[in-house]
């Protein structure tokens, strides 16, 4: 579905990859490149958001791809229609496409690892709906898929967003190429909804000594 305006679309621009990482630019997909330990065989693959500030998500994905020296960067076409930047994250029938499309790309890369940094939060039901989604994908995939089945990883899933911070804290997350802000902008605006939710767990997450995020 979406690999018709993917980029790259050579299947060799990604070859070897040994995991793909949906990264939406924002500060779990920061956090959850700083926890992986195998940079030189990831792959990041980004929905282009339909958002005024998509750009700058767009922008920040790359850049987090520079700092870990990732190469294989796939540029999907927009799937979804974000609520606002305050929550990105794909809901219902929505996410499903996302998901789905996203391990479509890693199969056809011969990758069978794919993580999902979703952040929904201590919200049980929401919780459950997410972990059953990555569940009936993979169970879709192997009807049709013979070999080693795709092992998709939620590791966010029921983090609250100061808890996000701390692991991105101790991972040393690149926070400041992360974006937050409901504005397509060189710096956050610290003043729209999304920033005052973010921004603070942000700052927390850089180390004493460093700027703060945005200045």
């Amino acid at each position: 579905m979406s690999r018709q305006a993917v980029e790259p679309a050579d299947k060799s621009d990604m070859a070897g990859i040994e995991a793909l990482l949906i990264n939406l630019g924002n500060l779990a997909g920061a956090t959850a490149l700083a926890t992986q330990t195998n940079h030189g065989e990831l792959g990041i693959w980004h929905p282009r958001l339909d958002l005024p500030a998509g750009p700058a998500f767009t922008r920040c994905v790359q850049r987090q791809a520079e700092i870990f020296g990732i190469e294989q960067v796939t540029l999907a076409p927009p799937l979804y229609q974000p609520e606002s930047a305050v929550s990105l994250e794909p809901q219902g029938m929505a996410a499903s496409v996302v998901l789905m499309a996203a391990a479509q790309y890693a199969l056809d890369q011969g990758c069978r690892r794919l993580v999902w940094p979703v952040q929904i939060g201590p919200d049980y039901e929401a919780v459950s709906a997410a972990l059953e989604r990555a569940q009936l994908v993979t169970h879709l995939i192997e009807l049709d898929i013979e070999g080693e089945p795709l092992l998709i990883e939620l590791p966010f899933v029921e983090l609250t967003d100061a808890q996000v911070g701390e692991i991105a804290l101790h991972a040393d997350a690149p926070v400041q190429a992360a974006w937050w802000c409901e504005y397509d902008r060189e710096k956050p605006c610290g003043g729209c909804d999304a920033c005052l939710r973010w921004r603070p767990v942000a700052e927390a997450a850089v180390p004493p000594g460093r700027v703060p995020v945005g200045r």
